[in-house]
Parts: C-alpha cells; sequence; structure tokens
C-alpha cells in the first residue's frame, strides 16, 4: 500500500495492519471519524464468526462526538429470473466454491436491516442511512472469474480442478456474450454514533419504509429442486 499510495501519505499518516480480535491492536486510540469501508462483508475471510463483535469492537475508537460511517453490499440472493443476475450469481458462486476448495475462505456480506441491530447492541445510534444501486461491468465480473481460476491450483483433486477450470472457461464465454453496465443489487452506506442515554431500538423502515432484502425473501432456500 505504501508503494501505492507513495507521494500521498503524509507525515502524519500511517499504515497499521492487524487483527480485530487482537485486543490489542490500536489499543487506548480514539478518533473523530472511523470508515468502516466493506469491513463487515471481508471479516469471514480473515476472524471467521466475528461480525457480531466488531462493532463494540470499534466502538472504543470513536469519540463520543464522533461518527462512524460503514459501507456494505446487500448480499447477492440464491437466484435470479434475470438472465445478467442470474450469470452475476453463478461467478460469485463458482469464484466462492474455488475459494473454499482451495482451503480459503470467502467474503461473506450480510444485509442492511442485520448490520443496524449488530449497531444498536454495541453502543450505536444510527444517524442515517443511504443505497446505491450496484452496477456490473465486464471488468468486475472478469475479474472475479479471474479470481476463481487463480485459486484452482490449490485444488488437491486435480479432477476436480479439471472440472472447474471447464467450468470457468465455460463461464468466461457467456460473460463476454452479455451486455454489461446493468444494475443487480445495493449497497449502503450507514451513518452511526456512540449512544447517548438509553439505547433505542432500531426500525429499519423509519430510514428505508420500502426496504426488502433478496436474501431474506426467497421462497425457498434450494429453488432449482423444485423447478
Amino acid at each position: 500500500m505504501k508503494d501505492t499510495f507513495k507521494g500521498q501519505i503524509r507525515d502524519q499518516d500511517e499504515i497499521v495492519v492487524g487483527n480485530w480480535k487482537n485486543n490489542k491492536f490500536m489499543k487506548d486510540q480514539q478518533f473523530d471519524v472511523v470508515l468502516a469501508d466493506y469491513l463487515v462483508g471481508s471479516i469471514d475471510a480473515f476472524a471467521p464468526y466475528f461480525q457480531d463483535k466488531i462493532f463494540e469492537r470499534l466502538r472504543s475508537h470513536v469519540k463520543q462526538d464522533g461518527r462512524l460511517y460503514v459501507t456494505g453490499a446487500e448480499p447477492i440472493p440464491d437466484y435470479s429470473d434475470d438472465v445478467q443476475g442470474q450469470l452475476v450469481i453463478e461467478v460469485c458462486k463458482t469464484r466462492d466454491a474455488c475459494i473454499l476448495l482451495a482451503g480459503e475462505r470467502p467474503y461473506r456480506e450480510f444485509p442492511l436491516d442485520l448490520m443496524l441491530k449488530y449497531l444498536a447492541r454495541s453502543g450505536f445510534s444510527i444517524d442515517g442511512v443511504a443505497f446505491f444501486e450496484t452496477t456490473y461491468e465486464l471488468g468486475y465480473v472478469e475479474n472475479q472469474i479471474r479470481v476463481a481460476d487463480s485459486k484452482l491450483h490449490k485444488v488437491r483433486n486435480e479432477d476436480l480442478a479439471a472440472s472447474l477450470r471447464q467450468h470457468i472457461k465455460e463461464l468466461k464465454n457467456r460473460v463476454r456474450s452479455v451486455t454489461w453496465g446493468f444494475t443487480f443489487g445495493s449497497d449502503y452506506v450507514i451513518v452511526a454514533s456512540p449512544t447517548r442515554g438509553t439505547e433505542k431500538q432500531v426500525d429499519i423502515k423509519d430510514f428505508k419504509p420500502d426496504y426488502t432484502s433478496p436474501v431474506q425473501i426467497q421462497e425457498a432456500i434450494y429453488p432449482l429442486d423444485e423447478k
């Protein structure tokens, strides 16, 4: 990162690397603004099962009159009637399968309403929520395919690796036959601040009355078995 941002890092800036499960990491440091930039979605890959504790951990680093900004993505559904959407789902599932078979852990996004509950339990009040439609471009989708392909050398079963390689090749061809630049799913930003006084229950409808999570409203977990 120092090489990437060479010339932009000031004398007072620091790049600190650590694990949030380590209680000594950044101990006693507080800030006016803390940005958790897609942090929760990445936790499962580096600190499994720590998602419900991360905001308690961050609470001690936000000054009483400070702000916490949380960015995240709504989890993509398990299936879609939209052809392009279904292709995105297949690419993401293939990527995650290859990561798991390589002995690693994929990212795991969380829906907005669950994030708000975690924040409220951890001593934060919610000041605002903003939604942004997610636009998928060819470059991003091809990069997810490259991630899948890069894990195959770690798959111990050669026959399985060969089958996955063929599947990835077919996905590449399908991806290149589609017109990209379409919206599918959404990302969000949450603005939160340390709670003053009694903890308040959070109702997502106060911020987005028409909110629904595509994952949570699915009628079946394994819909393809019913078709």
